[in-house]
């Protein structure tokens, strides 16, 4: 089942949303003459739907790596090298008419923000490399299912 982020735990996040002008809310969903309006709800009915459309592959027939290469096939993350100013540069390159991650804080957002937060950013993201670990909360998504209408004889 998809998660739910409880970001109102979070005072950062939560001041970020108070200024985020944007506010998006999904339903009521309608399926099957029923009326979804809760959100664990509706993720369940989304999260089945998805889970009777898609398929599983065949593991068992996927072939292992070989590496083609003499050099050592350990590759060490904290030697991947950027600056705070790759990070300020990354930031000014998001799409502001693109919808908000998982964090709920819009890219238009960011950018306003992104002198105050581009040396915070750039820690979090040594840290994780220097550790070799990514934050659960970065495993996240928000997946917003598009209606597309169907075709008369279909309905």
């Amino acid at each position: 089942m998809l998660k739910i982020l409880n970001l109102k735990r979070n005072p950062f996040s939560h001041n970020a949303r108070s200024k985020n002008k944007c506010k998006v809310q999904v339903g009521p969903v309608h399926i099957n003459r029923e009326v979804l309006t809760s959100e664990r709800d509706m993720v369940t009915a989304f999260n089945d739907y998805f889970v009777s459309v898609f398929t599983s592959e065949d593991i068992s027939t996927i072939p292992t790596l070989v590496l083609m290469t003499s050099e050592p096939s350990h590759v060490d993350l904290s030697d991947i090298d950027f600056t705070v100013q790759d990070v300020s540069n990354a930031l000014f390159k998001l799409r502001i008419d693109k919808a908000a991650g998982a964090d709920d804080l819009s890219p238009r957002f960011l950018l306003q923000l992104k002198d105050y937060i581009a040396y915070p950013l750039y820690l979090l993201f040594r840290k994780s490399l220097d550790e070799g670990s990514v934050p659960a909360d970065w495993k996240c998504a928000n997946i917003s299912p598009i209606y597309k209408k169907r075709k008369q004889e279909q309905s």
